[in-house]
């Protein structure tokens, strides 16, 4: 039996095309693979601070709610001995107590809300790619 083959014939510039999309593809991943490790090691750093500022959070708060309670009890019951109103004792004690809560919470949250945690390398990068892709599209 006889087979009916049939052959196609492509022309030079049609068969460098699927190589110039192959090759396009792989540069696309190529630029993807490096920007995703550039976004791992700037999120690595960025991480570890975050987690330095975190723990100084936890360690303030852990600390300072039974140490800040036995104290204003303290100060309370001082001011009220030396003739201070019991109210206005408890007031000035409780706004002491929330603006060196804030300080804390401030600095904690400057360390974890850090310009690392921008990824403004990879952000450039990417920028950039998307430039070079267009000139080269054009």
């Amino acid at each position: 039996m006889a087979s009916l083959t049939t052959v196609t014939t492509m022309s030079p510039t049609e068969q460098k095309i699927p190589g110039l999309l192959s090759d396009v593809a792989e540069s696309i991943a190529d630029v993807v693979r490096n920007e995703v490790r550039l976004a791992r090691a700037e999120l690595g750093k960025a991480g570890s601070d975050a987690m330095a500022g975190l723990g100084m959070i936890a360690a303030a708060l852990a600390l300072a709610v039974p140490a800040l309670t036995v104290l204003a009890f303290a100060v309370v019951a001082a001011l009220t001995e030396a003739g201070v109103a019991p109210w206005l004792a408890s007031l000035g004690v409780a706004i002491s107590m929330a603006i060196v809560a804030f300080l804390l919470f401030s600095a904690g949250k400057k360390t974890v809300i850090s310009d690392h945690a921008k990824l403004a390398a990879t952000t450039r990068n990417i920028k950039s790619d998307i430039n070079a892709l267009k000139e080269s599209a054009t």
